[in-house]
């Protein structure tokens, strides 16, 4: 008997957990720069790294939607998958933002001013969009994209699935790193070794001002 093909990603894998982050890093770009353009008429990238347009709220967001409903979204009903979407997108986005706070000392958002925000950190106006957002992805885009995803030649999505893993990865701690700098800067604290003196010469306030428009500097 010949072996088996290996399919790329097939059933319940890593692989498509991660296709759903990396999808939902650039769609919550599209989305939260579109959404600045019509608010305030600016068309720039609103970006959660600082290398390419990725927003990791997002992703995490859209990563959490298959994890915790993609094994039984054929059988749920509907309204169920919408109320579910809208659970996990309203405490994700509460527990990033409590979280940068703890541990940054800094917020990327604060809804405090708009209607039914729950402690400036997420609304539920927002929560009824994440909701929709999670349902769309779930009933409409989950099944042509799992079956796109298993078609992809095996060790050719392996490698494309490293590589992009290892930069997120990468860009996720230049990012961090670059973020808590800024905020001991901002506090006076100068630089005491090799890594934060390089994170100082390429990333000052200045660039990441421009990168992280939205982001506010809070006390400790």
């Amino acid at each position: 008997m010949s072996k088996q093909r290996k399919r790329f990603g097939q059933g319940y894998s890593f692989e498509k957990i991660f296709a759903y982050f990396m999808v939902g890093c650039v769609v919550g770009v599209v989305y939260e720069t579109i959404l600045a353009y019509v608010r305030h008429g600016i068309l720039q990238p609103h970006v959660g790294l600082i290398y390419g347009p990725f927003n990791p709220v997002y992703g995490i967001g859209f990563s959490l939607f298959y994890i915790l409903l993609g094994k039984n979204n054929d059988k749920r009903n509907g309204y169920l998958t919408y109320l579910y979407c809208c659970l996990i997108g309203g405490v994700t986005e509460y527990s990033i933002s409590y979280f940068e706070q703890l541990f940054f000392h800094t917020l990327a958002w604060n809804y405090s001013d708009l209607f039914l925000n729950i402690q400036g950190r997420t609304t539920i106006p927002f929560m009824l969009f994440w909701g929709l957002g999670g349902y769309v992805l779930l009933k409409w885009v989950y099944p042509y994209l799992s079956t796109w995803i298993e078609r992809i030649p095996y060790h050719f999505g392996k490698k494309v699935t490293t590589f992009l893993f290892v930069f997120i990865l990468f860009d996720s701690v230049i990012s961090f790193a670059a973020v808590y700098r800024q905020t001991e800067r901002d506090d006076g604290v100068p630089a005491t070794n090799l890594v934060e003196e390089l994170l100082d010469y390429y990333f000052p306030n200045s660039v990441m001002n421009d990168i992280f428009q939205n982001v506010k500097v809070v006390s400790k």
